[in-house]
């Protein structure tokens, strides 16, 4: 089974793919950190030295790679599904997971966690709040193709597995 966990960033999709991974013993790739090893420069070296659009180059090739893993829970970039044919290639290769929030959980917590993230790291509060709202209508109709929506709560580990259960990919 593959399953693409798709969502904005700061949504928690490493974190619920890290629990998925764990209570069904796969493994799990986080796809930024998978650039960053195969790149060997942090996501935000990239986007300063090659430019996000090499960036997304690198980002689509490295997609490309972790699809055609057996196996594997993938923790997306927020605009991963959104760029060249991504969210086709996820679509085809994989079993797809939204984890919706809303912009001001989104907000609230980016709003301390801005300097690893190379599209929000030099933006003020209004700047980050205005950036979230207009991205997610930019991105919604890309991750709303997922196979599957779940929003933040506690239970949502057990309805995303309930959900596999039933589901292979």
């Amino acid at each position: 089974m593959r399953l693409c966990i798709l969502g904005f960033m700061g949504a928690g999709k490493s974190s619920l793919g890290k629990l998925i991974s764990s209570r069904l013993k796969l493994p799990f790739i986080d796809l930024d950190d998978y650039i960053e090893a195969k790149e060997s420069l942090s996501i935000s070296e990239i986007f300063k030295q090659k430019g996000q659009t090499a960036f997304r180059e690198i980002e689509n090739n490295c997609l490309r790679e972790v699809l055609d893993l057996e196996t594997a829970i993938i923790s997306l970039g927020g605009g991963t599904p959104c760029t060249t044919d991504n969210i086709s290639l996820i679509k085809e290769k994989s079993l797809s997971l939204f984890i919706d929030l809303p912009v001001n959980m989104l907000f609230n917590r980016l709003k301390n966690a801005r300097r690893p993230r190379p599209l929000i790291q030099d933006l003020n509060e209004k700047e980050l709040k205005t950036f979230i709202e207009n991205k997610m209508l930019e991105r919604r109709p890309y991750y709303s193709q997922a196979n599957k929506h779940v929003h933040a709560s506690k239970d949502a580990i057990d309805e995303v597995l309930n959900w596999l259960s039933t589901n292979k990919h």
